[in-house]
Order: structure tokens, then sequence, then C-alpha cells
């Protein structure tokens, strides 16, 4: 039986996997306070990929952002855009490794110039969707 406890959002904070579960563990869990949903098919789950909601274990949905060109101009001249943003999402901009940018545009369709020739990659994040990535090229 796989065990998962969540934080009071849906997030996945742990999950255990018992082989032969009694009631003395699910005692254990209650007297420390955890609330929990138990799935007997998963052996693992990622909290990338799941999350509880409505004392059930769900699979996080996609965002519908889309990159119709993930190749531009760098320099300013061409932009990269990012189409179907959630208003409320944080997106971050980085360059290897680099933060360029952090913050909610609050617009559906965002626009950022890429001054360096390079790989910059966008992040989108608004809870509980999964994590979108996209990368853009920038070249000369």
């Amino acid at each position: 039986m796989l065990y998962v406890i969540p934080d009071d959002a849906g997030r996945i904070t742990q999950a255990n996997k018992i082989f032969e579960p009694t009631p003395e563990y699910e005692g254990q869990l209650r007297d420390a306070g955890h609330r929990f949903v138990t799935d007997p098919t998963k052996m693992i789950v990622s909290p990338d990929e799941f999350w509880v909601h409505k004392e059930k274990l769900r699979k996080r949905p996609d965002l519908s952002v889309l990159a119709p060109r993930r190749t531009i101009k760098a320099g300013g001249a061409e932009r990269a855009v990012l189409h179907g943003v959630p208003k409320a999402a944080l997106v971050t901009l980085t360059m290897d490794g680099v933060m360029l940018y952090q913050g909610t545009p609050g617009e559906a369709v965002c626009e950022f110039a890429l001054p360096l020739p390079g790989l910059y990659r966008f992040t989108i994040d608004l809870w509980p969707a999964r994590l979108f990535v996209v990368e853009f090229g920038a070249v000369a």
C-alpha cells in the first residue's frame, strides 16, 4: 500500500510504500497529525507528476502554453512569444542558469526580447499544474 502525505495545498511531502500495511501504521500517522491518502496500485509517485485533491491521488494537469517559434534573432528585432500563459502564473527566464527575469506578467501572451545569442529557458509555474519548461535559441 502506498501512503501519501500532502500539505494543505495538496503538494506531496512524503510517500511511503508499505508492503505489509497494518492498522497500527495508520494509527501512527494519525497520532502524528498527518492527513494521508492511500493507493494500493502504485509503487511510488513523483510530486512533479501527482498531487492530492479531494482526498485522492491525481495526476497534475498540464498548462496549455504554446511557443510557436523556438529560434529567433537576438538583439530585440524579434521576440520570444508565449501564448496561453495563465495570468497568475510565475514566469522565470534564465540563461546559463542565471535568472534574467522572474515575475507574474498578468498577460495571456508574453513577449520577451532576447538580447544576446544563446539558449534561454522559460519556466511557467502555477499550482497545481505541472511546471511548463520551454527553451528558445537566440541567434546572431
